[in-house]
């Protein structure tokens, strides 16, 4: 079951990482949101392993942390490589962003080891903006958004503009 997991994190990582690198690193408002359609693209093509990394695969069956962590790190460090970037453009806008609980800086220490040298602010905002949109697809997947057509695509791309429009101040080009 692990190895399974692995894989697709892995996978997952690796359609993040290319829809990212589809876009030019200058593009930081393009760069998140085809890091984000890829999210959503990637859950319908493979709703088999969304579900075997995002539900409960085996009732009892506890995944070994050490073993999946590094996958679990790389498949997110996409989108906080792109909220870094806006950060460090002065492009971020959080200003009120409550910090980590103290309890909780060990992991973000961790997951900087696997995931990257990035800020906390960036990973703490990531973290909001993945539970906004794995909140919509896990809808979605499971077939639970009924009045937006046949999927959730309208509410998806509605997620998506409301994403950039609240965290990514403009350009001053």
């Amino acid at each position: 079951m692990t190895a399974l997991i692995v894989e697709a994190y892995t996978s997952f990582g690796d359609a993040q990482l290319a829809a990212r690198d589809s876009v030019p690193p200058d593009d930081l408002e393009g760069r998140l949101d085809a890091i984000g359609w890829a999210y959503r693209r990637w859950a319908h093509t493979y709703p088999e392993r969304y579900q075997l990394i995002f539900g409960t695969p085996i009732p009892g069956y506890v995944m070994p942390l050490e073993q999946v962590f590094p996958a679990a790190a790389r498949a997110l460090s996409a989108l906080v490589s792109v909220v870094d970037a806006l950060r460090e453009a002065g492009r971020l806008n959080a200003p009120d962003f409550p910090p980590p609980h103290p309890d909780f800086v060990p992991a973000f220490e961790r997951w900087q080891q696997f995931g990257g040298e990035y800020h906390p602010l960036s990973i703490s905002v990531a973290i909001l903006i993945w539970a906004r949109v794995h909140g919509v697809v896990s809808l979605e997947i499971g077939r639970h958004i009924p009045a937006f057509g046949p999927d959730g695509a309208g509410l998806y791309e509605y997620e998506m503009r409301s994403l950039s429009q609240q965290f990514i101040l403009p350009s001053e080009r």
